[in-house]
């Protein structure tokens, strides 16, 4: 990507910034979310309880939810709940892990067999989870296996890579910094060592918010000086993806 020496964007000053905010853009995220979830709970503190703006029947409040939840604790009244629930979730996961990654190895491992069930996953993938809610409790009814179901069904993460050809997860330290973010090295990177790598939509979004979000950082260490030729390097490192 050939850049003029004077392009701002790549003019990265994180060296004549204060310590104060060079901690602000390394915890940018976890700060700005606080602070929203901080605000949403006030407002709905407000609305629900104080003021009452909307009838307590439709809408509860932080205070009032956590005061349920200690007088639940205190009566002992949740203990059963948490451990039913605690049992639909371990025999739904337990499911998950004994069906979940043979069949993910044997269609990674065994192309005929990625071709068949190829376009089953394919369409599960587009359709929505929770349209499945509805069908799941008809077929298991409303007790502990629709439940079951419901978590073997519905995954926390719905994500995969597809590499058409043999890579690897690497934890080597040299080729973990070449991807530092904000000075925070990832725990692993996946090496593909011959052929081509397929990823879903939802990577390339994430790849490009990620790039996204270090070009709006960067754009923010704007120096008064004349760029520097260091930094410039710097910038084009991380606009490259580190490579």
């Amino acid at each position: 990507m050939a850049k003029e020496a004077d392009e701002v964007l790549l003019n990265v000053g994180v060296a004549d910034t204060s310590k104060l905010y060079r901690f602000y853009l390394n915890q940018e995220k976890k700060i700005l979310g606080t602070i929203a979830v901080v605000l949403f709970l006030v407002v709905w503190e407000l609305v629900g309880n104080v003021y009452q703006l909307i009838n307590p029947m439709f809408m509860s409040a932080p205070s009032l939810i956590a005061k349920a939840g200690v007088e639940l604790f205190r009566s002992g009244e949740i203990w059963n709940d948490l451990y039913v629930s605690g049992v639909e979730f371990a025999w739904g996961f337990a499911l998950s892990v004994v069906v979940g990654i043979p069949f993910g190895i044997g269609i990674g491992w065994y192309k005929k067999m990625a071709y068949i069930f190829d376009p089953f996953i394919n369409a599960m993938n587009a359709t929505p989870r929770v349209a499945l809610l509805p069908l799941i409790i008809i077929w298991l009814g409303i007790g502990i296996l629709s439940k079951i179901g419901i978590i073997f069904m519905v995954p926390g993460s719905n994500a995969t890579y597809r590499v058409n050809g043999s890579a690897k997860i690497s934890t080597d330290p040299e080729l973990l910094k070449r991807f530092e973010v904000g000075g925070k090295p990832p725990k692993v990177v996946r090496v593909v060592l011959d052929g081509v790598v397929a990823e879903p939509p939802l990577f390339t979004e994430v790849a490009e918010e990620g790039r996204r979000d270090i070009e709006e950082r960067m754009s923010r260490l704007v120096r008064t000086s004349p760029p520097s030729e260091a930094g410039n390097r710097q910038g084009q490192h991380l606009l490259d993806g580190g490579a």
